[in-house]
This record gives C-alpha cells, structure tokens and sequence, in this order.
C-alpha cells in the first residue's frame, strides 16, 4: 500500500492541479428553487442513470421511469449496475431472493441481450452515451465486445488509493472505454480519510481529505 500512496504524494505535488480543481468546484452555480434541463445539466454535468438488476430485460422502462422523474427528454448516460441479471418477478422489486436467501439470478440470461437494449436506447436519442459498472475484463471480453455494435463509453468502478485496479484501467483505456470511479474515498468505514499520507497532502495543500482523494481520481 505505501508505494501508491508515495505515487500520491509524487502527483499533489502539483499544486496547480489542486488549484483547477478548486476553482471548477466554486464555479458552480448556486442552488434554486427550479432547475431546468440546462441548469440541472450545469450542475451535475451529467444526468445518469444506473438501472437495477431487475430491469435487464425492461431497460426502457426503467429509463422512461426516470426520465418522467426528472422532467428531461434524455440522459446523457446510461449505465447497466451490474452484469448479473435477477428475476424482475421475483418476491422483491430490486433485491429478489430465493427460498434459502440466495439472490434470485438469472444464470441463463445473455448479457449481450441486455446491452442490445442499451444501444437501442442510444440510437433513439433517449440516451447520450451508454456503459457498465463492475464489469470485469473477462466479463467483457466475453460477453458484450464480440457482439457489441457500440463500445461501452465507460465502466464505473470501485476506485481509490487502496483500489486502484492498474491493470483493469489500463486495459479499458486500451479499448477507449473510460474508467469512471465511484466510492472515490473508500467504501464505507474505509480508512482512507484518515490516511497519514492524505491527511499530510490535505494539510500541505489547504485542502480537505476527500478533496485529495478526487484529485488522485482525475489524475
């Protein structure tokens, strides 16, 4: 663990990459009352959506669910959460399980059933870009890339200094799909915040903890 977090010190040493990312945080506008598309857009920079598990053979709906809930036309990314697909009529609407507790998936569903859906979403315009969470290289490699008409844009991932997961970003870069991290400060109870070598960057930089650990992200 010590030579990433070496690796981190080495980048904050680069104090006008902190210094950009302050200043694209207070540039931001405030909050109101109403946020129309271009507003809601300028703020979130993205609206995304992750659909469940259970909607892997309803993506669309999904989709439309939310964007009736947000009052848009369209999301500028779609992503599937995770390449395993559950019963949708199974005894609970996101997290269906069997008689002896195990989670109800479906082992014979194709996933490249499920991402034909997403391209059809791209296609009609509903969606901006689509892609994947927790997919694995060899979930790719085997299961979307052969029939795929259209790359995945992006694969969100567990990513921090103690997840960094080098050669699986590595290898998406390779492809042109982007790694996009989520929990950037550790899953929960995670250490991270109060890692001697953050907090020593943090305090060098008058910056906070979670600012270093998304500067390390967006290097």
């Amino acid at each position: 663990m010590l030579p990433l977090l070496m690796e981190m010190r080495r980048k904050w040493e680069k104090v006008s990459r902190l210094q950009e990312y302050l200043e694209r945080r207070s540039s931001l506008p405030a909050k109101s009352g109403k946020l129309d598309n271009a507003t809601l857009a300028w703020i979130t920079k993205f609206i995304s959506l992750i659909f469940r598990s259970t909607y892997h053979s309803r993506v669309e709906e999904s989709v439309d669910i939310t964007l009736k809930n947000l009052g848009t036309d369209y999301l500028d990314l779609l992503l599937m959460h995770w390449p395993i697909a559950m019963n949708p009529e199974g005894n609970h609407p996101l997290f269906p399980t069997r008689p002896d507790g195990i989670r109800d998936i479906l082992h014979d569903w194709p996933l490249i059933n499920t991402w034909r859906q997403l391209e059809a979403l791209y296609k009609s315009g509903k969606v901006k870009a689509i892609g994947v969470s927790n997919c694995s290289q060899l979930k790719l490699e085997e299961e979307i890339l052969p029939e795929a008409e259209i790359i995945p844009a992006v694969n969100q991932l567990e990513l921090h200094p103690y997840n960094p997961q080098h050669k699986l970003t590595e290898w998406l870069k390779s492809k042109g799909i982007v790694p996009e991290a989520y929990s950037p400060l550790g899953s929960t109870n995670s250490p991270l915040l109060k890692d001697e070598v953050v907090l020593e960057i943090a305090e060098k930089h008058k910056a906070s903890p979670a600012e270093v650990l998304i500067g390390w992200g967006s290097e």
